[in-house]
């Protein structure tokens, strides 16, 4: 017996023989010349052909114009945009904030001078003016009214 007909059935062997009924070899046809490619058709209607080389100039050439190019661009610009306006948005809010520290700070100042005025006026309102000359007293109750006007507002 032959071996190849023996060794035929074992899974080495029909490994071996897929792969020669798959390869690319060009193979002779029974005329003894070079036959076409063992691929399929459909196997070539499935890769993409490359572009030649004059139409990888006009490509090269309108630097971008083609309809092949690079299309995310508009989605990075979209992104961009946001993260600015995101940052922006973010900046007002701090400076608002900042405006509104300020604020209280200033009102803040305002109410303890108006405090110490108060203590002042107080402090006049309670003292003893009978060991006073009338110089004194005159300065006095002008005090008390440059004090009064400045805390209640101008009285006439």
């Amino acid at each position: 017996m032959h071996c190849c007909k023996i060794m035929k059935d074992e899974p080495k062997w029909l490994a071996i023989l897929d792969e020669l009924e798959n390869s690319k070899k060009r193979k002779l046809d029974d005329e003894g010349g070079v036959g076409e490619n063992m691929e399929r058709p459909e196997d070539t209607s499935e890769k993409e052909r490359l572009i030649g080389t004059r139409e990888a100039k006009k490509q090269h050439m309108s630097k971008g114009k083609n309809k092949t190019g690079y299309t995310g661009l508009d989605e990075e610009m979209k992104t961009y945009m946001n993260i600015q306006a995101a940052a922006t948005k973010r900046y007002e809010e701090f400076i608002e904030t900042q405006h509104r520290i300020s604020d209280a700070k200033v009102e803040a100042a305002r109410l303890r001078k108006e405090a110490s005025l108060l203590d002042s006026y107080k402090a006049l309102m309670s003292m003893d003016t009978s060991g006073m000359d009338e110089e004194m007293k005159a300065e006095h109750k002008l005090g008390l009214k440059i004090l009064r006007e400045k805390l209640v507002g101008h009285t006439n």
